[in-house]
This record gives C-alpha cells, sequence and structure tokens, in this order.
C-alpha cells in the first residue's frame, strides 16, 4: 500500500514539474550554462598530423579543424586558413590568432609546430609529436603537483580527526585499565 501511494505521489510530481513551463524550457534549452571550454591542444595537434598524413594540405587541415572544433577558437583558425589561402605570409597570418589568444598560449603553440612545414615543406608529424608530449608531461607534471599539495591539505584535517579518536579509544582505556 505504502508503495503504490509513493510511486503515484512521483508520477504526479512528475508530470506536474514537466506541464510547468519555466521548468520545461530549462530542461529542454540546449544552450550551454557553462562558456565554451577552450579545446585540448594535444587533441588538435594529433588531428592535425592525422589529416597531413593523409596528405591533405596545410591551409585545408587548419581550416577543417577549425570547423570541427568551433567556438572562437575555431574561428580563429578558419581566419589563419582563410589568410593563407588569400596569400598572406606564414607569420601574418597567426598574428590576429595569437594576439587574441585567450588558451594560454594554444595558439602560439601550433604556429610554431606547422611553421617549418609551412616555409620549408619539411614534414611536421616529428615536431607535433614533440609538442605532444611536452604538452602531456606538462599535464602529468602539474596533476602530480596538485596531488602532492591535496595530500598535504588533507593530512592535518585528517589528524586532527584521528588523534582525538585515537586518545580516546586508545589511550585513555589503556590508562584506565592500568589504574584498576
Amino acid at each position: 500500500m505504502i508503495y503504490e501511494a509513493c510511486s503515484g505521489c512521483c508520477a504526479a510530481a512528475a508530470v506536474l514539474m514537466y506541464t510547468l513551463q519555466p521548468i520545461r524550457e530549462l530542461m529542454l534549452s540546449r544552450r550551454p550554462l557553462e562558456p565554451a571550454l577552450p579545446p585540448n591542444i594535444a587533441l588538435v595537434l594529433r588531428m592535425m598530423a592525422v589529416a597531413i598524413q593523409q596528405g591533405v594540405s596545410l591551409p585545408r587541415t587548419i581550416a577543417v579543424i577549425g570547423e570541427n572544433v568551433g567556438g572562437e577558437y575555431g574561428a580563429a583558425l578558419c581566419a589563419v586558413s582563410l589568410a593563407l589561402h588569400r596569400g598572406s605570409s606564414w607569420r601574418d597570418a597567426w598574428l590576429p590568432a595569437v594576439r587574441g589568444d585567450a588558451w594560454g598560449g594554444g595558439m602560439a603553440l601550433l604556429r610554431d609546430a606547422l611553421e617549418d612545414s609551412w616555409n620549408r615543406g619539411v614534414s611536421p608529424l616529428e615536431r607535433i609529436d614533440g609538442v605532444v608530449e611536452q604538452l602531456q608531461l606538462h599535464r602529468r607534471t602539474s596533476v602530480e603537483r596538485g596531488a602532492a599539495r591535496l595530500s598535504v591539505r588533507l593530512l592535518i584535517p585528517t589528524g586532527l580527526c584521528f588523534l582525538p579518536a585515537f586518545i580516546l579509544i586508545g589511550v585513555i582505556p589503556s590508562i584506565g585499565s592500568f589504574a584498576l
């Protein structure tokens, strides 16, 4: 009897919540609640490496990845590709993207990783692999540093919780047993 009443109340609450217009619009809205996150530079570089291995030209690679990444970052990559198609020099094409780089130097990393390929015609694959390894090493060391800081920060509250418990449960009964 109780189960039927609970399930009936839950069903009524679900119908009521769905029929309320503001809540339904909030649940069905497709706009992001947070600003767009910057893309993973290592992933962008790996996508570029795959496209270049398949024989796609560098400006077309930059344009396609910019379209797929989307947002401001993707628009900046598409602008770089368009400038390269129009005949701008490598540095001039990347200048607006690097100046407006709010992603921690990601555009400069892309520019520097692909520059020798554009100017000298060498394969950028080794350079891309080196930059990806450096990014992964940097990420790994920052995670390890954060974990070390977290363990130190957790030590004090944990000690403050366990020390009184140890004294109350272990030390005082031992002293009490010796006193009797």
